[in-house]
Order: structure tokens, then sequence, then C-alpha cells
């Protein structure tokens, strides 16, 4: 079965979460293929679970000082920081055009799969899934986050794929940077880790791309053509950016929780 592969290089975070929304919904309406999206982001990103509160999440006076960008994905899960150093990844299937769960717990173990045989292919052991934070990990750490949703024919499950870590950052730019680590660590680096720390060595972006790619492909028993974005694709995600770049859909929760609190 052939599914597409979008390499759409660096891009800022706006720009990321508009393309997936695009892709998303015209793979939904069964307008384009199951795809899978590749992008890496700069300037770093702190991008925020639907759900969450931003306040609560990120030291925003922090970002704006470093000149960050803070985005609310359409995505559940929690806040991560991001930056080029992470391969990010978005697996996006129209449920009638696939043979992936139509469950979300299902999918994430059946998409997450090929995290895993990517990982296990630079010779790492240890490496599963847990299930406990969506999160795929090796020697009990987190090395892929990823968070998920379901709507109507639409599943997506996008995740990070740590090359390297700034572990520095991610405590100044996160309100609670343990919060969603296994293990109970007390310090970040005790519940994360990359393939540079693993490995001992820098891993390149072709080689993470290679082996995510390769992973997927079996796992999922798929063929992965590499395409660009459609026009009615670019031109949606064009449209989308806006939202993503005003506060009333950053503080989206923000400003409900505060209506309800009166």
């Amino acid at each position: 079965m052939a599914w597409r592969i979008l390499d759409v290089g660096i891009v800022d975070g706006p720009t990321s979460t508009s393309i997936f929304e695009a892709v998303g919904i015209k793979c939904s309406r069964g307008v384009s293929p199951n795809t899978i999206i590749f992008w890496r982001v700069n300037p770093p990103c702190v991008y925020v679970g639907y759900h969450q509160i931003v306040k609560k999440e990120v030291n925003l006076e922090t970002c704006k000082k470093l000149g960050f960008h803070v985005v609310r994905r359409i995505l559940g899960g929690g806040s991560v920081y991001c930056d080029k150093n992470q391969l990010l990844y978005s697996v996006i299937v129209n449920i009638k055009h696939s043979k992936i769960p139509c469950w979300m717990e299902e999918a994430y173990k059946t998409i997450l799969k090929g995290v895993v045989s990517a990982l296990k292919k630079f010779g790492l052991k240890n490496v599963f899934l847990e299930k406990k934070f969506n999160a795929v990990v090796v020697g009990g750490k987190k090395i892929s986050g990823n968070a998920g949703l379901m709507d109507g024919n639409l599943i997506m499950v996008n995740g990070s794929f740590l090359l390297d870590c700034d572990y520095e950052t991610m405590g100044k730019v996160l309100v609670n940077p343990l919060k969603n680590l296994p293990g109970n660590p007390k310090k970040i680096e005790d519940g994360l880790t990359s393939l540079k720390r693993e490995l001992g060595r820098k891993v390149l972006v072709k080689e993470a791309f290679k082996a995510l790619k390769e992973g997927f492909e079996e796992t999922l028993n798929i063929q992965l053509k590499k395409r660009k974005l459609m026009a009615e694709e670019l031109n949606l995600a064009l449209k989308l950016k806006h939202k993503y770049l005003s506060k009333d859909w950053l503080y989206l929760m923000d400003y409900k929780h505060e209506k309800i609190l009166g």
C-alpha cells in the first residue's frame, strides 16, 4: 500500500501546525492520501496540548526574551520544547483507507512500532512503548514523546525523535519539565535522553530520516512515496496559519478557564 511522505524541512512552529492540520483535513475527506510528514522547527518552539492552559505550562516571558514561538496544537497531550535537534513527525491516516485500528490506544501502539523499529536500527536495546506516557523509551528514559487526535475518519499521531537534547533550555521554558517523564526523575536528564547521548556520537538528520522512514514502512507494511504538498493543502495551510498566530487560539483554554472561574 503506497502512502505519501512529505519532508517540509525546517519551518517555524505556526507553519508546522498549519501544515499538519491542513493535511489532516484533506486526508479525512479522502482528498489527500495517508501521509507522514517530517519536519524540524526553528526558531525553537513550545507546542502546547489542545486542552492545556498556557500560563500553567509555559514560562512565557522566557520564551519571549529568547524569541521562541509558543503554539497550541490541535492534538492533545502535554507541552513540549522542540528545536532543530529533533526530527518531528506527523502520521496522518484516514481509517477508511488503512488498516490502522480505529481506537486511539491501539492506533498509538500500531503507529509507534515504527519509531521503536527505527531506534533499534541504531543498535539500541531495551526500546519499547511506555503506554502511560504515550512515549517511546530507551532504558527507561523517554526519547520520543507523542500526542494524538481522533476525529471522525482521521487519526493523527505526532511525535519527536530526539537527535540531541538541550536540557537547560527545556528547563527554562517549561513550568514543569519533569511532568511527562517516566520514572519520577529529579532532573530532566534522568527521564529524557537522545540518540547522541545513547550512541556517544552526533546523528545526522538524514540518518534519522532514513531509519524512521524504513521503520514505518516495515511495521505498517506500506511504501512511502516522496511527494510535495498539493496546492489546495498549501492554500488551506496559509489560511490556517492566521489562527496559529492569534492570541485567541493560543489562549483558548486560558480564556475558557477564566470564564468558568467568573
